[in-house]
């Protein structure tokens, strides 16, 4: 039994191994909302980032994505960030960044329906930030719904 418990716990580290390796070149990439950046000498705001960024260059566990550097466990495909930034809102609730953050990779698979549906609640929780309200009238646009995008 101790055998079966060791080989498991030896897989599971070697897929996120085998993760981590998969970014390359030209993907697009969210983040984990803990996530710091680099300009590869020194710590800098991950804010200056565009999120999503494309990932520009692959180094030794590290993506860069144009303004910096972040390491690859920070990184998320689209499909992980949905589950991540839906534990996030599961954890904290009156948060509008997780919504907003959430209602960013609906934007970036074409979802914009819930997309919608995150920067509306985002903007309940927050009504006056202006990154929410922009976000949600750039998808009522995308989805075709122009008349709602202009306030």
């Amino acid at each position: 039994m101790f055998r079966a418990v060791s080989v498991a716990l030896v897989l599971v580290a070697g897929q996120s191994l085998a993760h981590a390796a998969e970014f390359k070149v030209g993907d697009r990439v969210f983040w984990k909302s803990d996530a710091r950046a680099s300009d590869g000498a020194r710590e800098i705001s991950i804010e200056r980032f565009s999120f999503p960024s494309t990932v520009r260059d692959v180094q030794n566990g590290f993506l860069f994505l144009g303004a910096g550097w972040i390491k690859v466990e920070d990184a998320l495909s689209a499909d992980e960030a949905v589950e991540y930034f839906s534990e996030q809102i599961k954890l904290n609730p009156t948060e509008p960044a997780f919504l907003n953050n959430r209602g960013r990779v609906w934007d970036e698979k074409k979802e914009h329906d819930k997309a919608i549906a995150d920067y509306e609640k985002a903007a309940e929780l927050r009504p006056d930030d202006p990154t929410t309200h922009n976000n949600l009238g750039t998808a009522y646009h995308r989805a075709g719904h122009a008349g709602y995008a202009v306030w």
